[in-house]
């Protein structure tokens, strides 16, 4: 085989193989997931007691976790089952009169003695300074076995004496910890709770059977979950997954004096939550009920969107709903709906489709084209 004939196959081919990645990349484009971002709202509770208004609580942030402040009500709209809800009022959380409920529950184990827990207190003492006069804290500590320390109070005085009072000795019971946390935070009065919650290590025993009664504790509570987890030698997976379950955020403080900062990075998202009353009068409550509620937020020029199941009250289920004269549609089959996520993803991939084609046909002609001068040369 002449010089010139192995320089066109080797040129073809390698414009051929160049030619189809590229198609594969443009179709990778088009099959990817455009809602990777819906994560960063966070539906955090809602209250339905109210019906047909509708309270939702969000929490909207940034790619590292601030929160993001300042928004208008015309940077939302929600959904209820595929149909829009009027958005009615807006607050937040750093209104006054609008207060949050916090458990504040410490790790004291034996490991946590000296600069873990003299930064720990430093860190809650910083927190506190930062909440309203309408919030409420209680102090939760586990070792050994989970304690409460103080109740629900607004008197930062009492609680510091509480954070103060903190000892340091015995084991992890991690599991035993967030489940009571959770009966703690439901003990408030107020609909919006959370836990801040820090460990530095993993639970004793490691009995990973006493951790599924704590997760769904945190999955089916509305309370929401900040996890904070001390050095190297914590049970991340578990602390991501109460997070998780509990739509808010898990945090690493690779050094005691760490805490400081995660702890009011806590504050803020807690006193910068969106609370947006819906009204859902034209909605069925048959149809409501076990619903998808999906809230979206424009920020920075993206479109995010966090979603949450509604349940109603048993009351409001028990009204027999009014029947709607509809048109016959016997014989037509009916598109399904796409949601506002969907419709862009199928927009962005069919906007793809053309320039993955033409760039594999592209690549299909350069093959032929040289096998065709290879066979002519020869």
């Amino acid at each position: 085989m002449s010089s010139y004939i192995r320089y066109t196959l080797t040129v073809h081919g390698t414009l051929a193989h160049i030619a189809l990645i590229v198609a594969f990349w443009f179709l990778s484009l088009a099959n990817a997931d455009v809602s990777a971002q819906s994560t960063r709202v966070q539906v955090t509770s809602t209250t339905t007691t109210g019906w047909p208004l509708i309270e939702a609580t969000v929490t909207v942030v940034d790619e590292s976790g601030q929160p993001i402040t300042g928004l208008p009500s015309e940077a939302f709209s929600a959904t209820l089952a595929g149909a829009d809800l009027e958005l009615t009022n807006l607050l937040t959380t750093s209104d006054p009169g609008l207060g949050v409920s916090i458990v504040l529950s410490f790790d004291v184990s034996g490991s946590m003695a000296g600069p873990p827990l003299e930064n720990a207190r430093t860190a809650a003492h910083a927190l506190i300074a930062q909440l309203g006069p309408s919030d409420q804290v209680a102090v939760l500590a586990f070792a050994d076995g989970p304690v409460v320390i103080q109740q629900f109070t607004a008197d930062k005085a009492i609680l510091g004496s509480a954070i103060d009072g903190l000892v340091a000795g015995g084991n992890t019971s991690l599991y035993a910890g967030v489940q009571e946390s959770v009966n703690l935070a439901n003990t408030s009065l107020l609909p919006r709770r959370a836990i801040v919650l820090l460990s530095d290590g993993v639970n004793f025993p490691d009995d990973g059977a006493l951790a599924e009664p704590s997760l769904t504790a945190v999955e089916e509570s509305s309370v929401l979950f900040m996890s904070i987890g001390l050095g190297d030698a914590i049970d991340q997976d578990y602390l991501s997954k109460v997070a998780g379950l509990g739509h808010g955020q898990f945090s690493v403080a690779p050094a005691p004096e760490d805490l400081t900062a995660l702890f009011r990075t806590a504050a803020d998202v807690l006193r910068q939550q969106y609370v947006l009353s819906l009204d859902a009068g034209l909605i069925d409550p048959q149809v409501a009920h076990n619903g998808t509620l999906a809230i979206q937020s424009v920020a920075g020029g993206s479109a995010m969107t966090g979603e949450a199941t509604i349940e109603l009250p048993a009351a409001v289920l028990a009204i027999p709903a009014t029947p709607l004269a509809t048109p016959d549609l016997a014989g037509e089959v009916e598109a399904p709906l796409l949601t506002t996520d969907e419709a862009a993803g199928s927009s962005d991939k069919n906007s793809l489709l053309p320039y993955a084609l033409v760039v594999a046909a592209s690549a299909a002609i350069i093959v032929v084209s040289g096998t065709l001068v290879w066979r002519r040369r020869r």
